[in-house]
């Protein structure tokens, strides 16, 4: 089970994330930025691919930071990475490949992930929630 949906937000935009594992929960993450900085719904081949590794403090942190190096990366090469396999995952690292596709512009300017109010939570066995602040 992966899903997330938009929530309302007078300044910024909020995503309320859940899913039974960290991995789908980072997968979901990225796939609702996704929906958010390029709104078509066809599917285009993964022409691009790109390795990252993250440490960080906590997999809260970890998933914010992973969240901003795929947000860096796509606005640096104009291209959507909505797709994820990890090599390894734990609470403090990730190494991941990121696929995704050229696009001419996003939908929608994204400043950050902000760390506002995110805190990973079990909110039972094996079903892990957050919501993420997009500062826009």
């Amino acid at each position: 089970m992966k899903k997330f949906r938009i929530l309302p937000h007078t300044a910024d935009i909020r995503i309320y994330v859940i899913a039974n594992s960290y991995g789908k929960l980072f997968e979901t993450s990225l796939e609702a930025l996704c929906s958010i900085l390029y709104v078509n719904k066809e599917k285009f081949p993964h022409d691009y691919r790109i390795n990252i590794a993250i440490k960080s403090i906590d997999v809260t942190s970890l998933l914010i930071d992973f969240l901003n190096e795929a947000l860096t990366i796509m606005y640096q090469n104009k291209i959507i990475l909505n797709a994820v396999t990890f090599d390894e995952l734990t609470v403090r690292t990730c190494k991941a490949e990121l696929s995704g596709f050229k696009v001419d512009n996003f939908d929608e300017d994204i400043k950050a992930v902000t760390y506002n109010d995110a805190e990973i939570r079990e909110v039972s066995i094996n079903n892990y929630e957050i919501v993420i602040t997009l500062d826009i």
